[in-house]
């Protein structure tokens, strides 16, 4: 499924409900979607059961460690976050993957 729209519109749950609705597994969205969630306190995992997500695929810019803490604390402990290289659109991605940067503990 590729979700065409802001993440956040109508609310900050709305990108949540879609995953939980359709069962999605593999999440790709950019570092910055999860900063502005991070700084506006929202707290995802509390909120929504999110039990099929797997994977959290995060295009440029790179994630900084702390977004990987509030992944794993604040959205889901047991998936896969990893930085990818490539397009938000979808089309090319999946080059390069790094789960967690050295010194960054989960």
């Amino acid at each position: 499924m590729q979700y065409d729209g802001a993440p956040d519109s109508p609310d900050a749950s709305a990108l949540w409900r879609l995953v939980d609705a359709e069962a999605i597994t593999i999440l790709s969205t950019d570092a910055i979607h999860l900063q502005t969630l991070q700084r506006a306190g929202e707290q995802p995992g509390l909120r929504h059961d999110l039990k099929t997500l797997r994977t959290i695929l995060s295009t440029d810019p790179a994630l900084p460690p702390p977004i990987y803490d509030y992944v794993y604390q604040y959205i889901k402990a047991d998936l896969l976050l990893a930085a990818i290289a490539g397009l938000a659109e979808g089309r090319g991605w999946l080059l390069a993957e790094q789960p967690r940067p050295a010194g960054v503990s989960r």
